[in-house]
């Protein structure tokens, strides 16, 4: 194997919903929203699971390649049906077992993609103007790295960091408050956020 050649490259892709999204964690309880939602265990944040990611990609890709056998638990497939499956090759196979606890037919297979946890990049706020996304400056840094953001100056030429009571926006008027429904934030203009050109 030559030196320039990669093991395994990682990938980052953004997605952007085009209607409500649930997640949920498996567990019921009373209130507003019945099933809990899953989060990530050290922020507490809203996260779409790498599973969940997994399981509708390998199910367009089935669909996209006419072998709709190999989508889900594929428990139909006869073992010549796995080899030189691209959908088996890339998302691989699940240990099936028999009512008896035996695995079943075929040994399982690794796939060659591993997907990640989906994290949440900007999040969809009601606000006394309008909807808004919201975002930190800690999680677009990570997505994106620190030359993404541009802070707005104050009058020491300093730049206006947000904090627990300001947030900086890239909304048209100046230092005026922003209500959030039940936060009500000081709020100063002149963020410019520049995604990257990949």
């Amino acid at each position: 194997m030559s030196p320039s050649r990669d093991l395994y490259t990682q990938k980052r892709y953004f997605f952007i919903a085009l209607d409500p999204i649930h997640i949920g964690a498996g567990g019921y309880r009373l209130g507003r929203v019945d099933m809990t939602i899953a989060r990530e265990p050290g922020t507490d944040l809203p996260k779409i699971p790498g599973t969940s990611l997994a399981g509708a990609t390998r199910s367009y890709a089935a669909m996209r390649y006419g072998k709709l056998e190999a989508a889900g638990q594929h428990k139909n497939l006869k073992k010549e049906q796995k080899v030189g499956c691209p959908i088996i090759y890339t998302f691989g196979t699940a240990t099936d077992t028999s009512n008896s606890g035996t695995p079943s037919e075929g040994p399982t297979q690794a796939g060659t993609v591993s997907i990640g946890d989906a994290r949440i990049l900007f999040f969809p706020v009601r606000s006394m103007a309008g909807p808004l996304w919201v975002s930190t400056k800690d999680i677009l840094e990570e997505a994106w790295g620190a030359s993404c953001l541009t802070l707005p100056k104050n009058n020491e030429q300093e730049e206006v960091e947000p904090d627990d009571e300001r947030i900086v926006t890239t909304l048209v008027k100046q230092d005026t408050p922003l209500n959030l429904g039940w936060l009500l934030f000081k709020a100063t203009s002149g963020l410019e956020i520049k995604p990257p050109k990949e």
